[in-house]
């Protein structure tokens, strides 16, 4: 699988998929797309409902996404 590698808006990295055409993460920014979708769409919004929450994540890649929320 060939992949290159591009910065995104933030400085951070992110790999695009020439098989898939498509990148890994958004192009304006790793940051921000990990602060706004896993912590503030899933974690955030969930830990206010429940006092305990269970956190499975599948196909962990980098674990940057892990890495925000914890």
């Amino acid at each position: 699988m060939a992949e290159r590698m591009r910065l995104t808006d933030d400085g951070l990295a992110t790999l695009y998929s020439v098989e898939f055409n498509q990148y890994y993460h958004s192009v304006r920014g790793v940051l921000e797309e990990s602060e706004k979708v896993y912590v503030g769409l899933g974690f955030q919004s969930k830990i206010k409902d429940n006092e305990c929450i269970d956190i499975f994540e599948m196909g962990l890649g980098t674990g940057f996404n892990v890495l925000m929320t914890v």
